[in-house]
């Protein structure tokens, strides 16, 4: 009895769910695109390593996270694109500042 009571419980480490779940994050608060699509990149991977060792809601939040930062960073840069292309655009942005 006494055998079972000094067993330790190891549970399985949740590491690289929380820097999947950062990195995310990150990535959907980048203001530079391409920081933000390869933070959301790292994330994922990160995200697909903690589903491997136990998969909980780490690995689930660092996917999501990592999967909404990329999409939102190629949104980004192709608004990006299309302001730089167009000089009209580009000049009723930089209106908005100067009220």
């Amino acid at each position: 009895m006494k055998k079972e009571a000094n067993k330790e419980v190891h549970s399985k480490p949740n590491s690289f769910g929380v820097a999947a779940v950062t990195l995310g994050i990150f990535s959907l608060l980048s203001t530079t695109p391409i920081y933000g699509i390869i933070s959301g990149i790292i994330a994922i991977v990160f995200a697909n390593k903690q589903a491997k060792i136990q998969k909980n809601g780490w690995s689930k939040a660092g996917n999501i996270t990592g999967i909404l930062g990329i999409i939102l960073n190629i949104l980004a840069w192709i608004f990006l694109y299309l302001i730089s292309q167009n000089p009209e655009m580009l000049a009723q942005y930089g209106n908005l500042y100067a009220q």
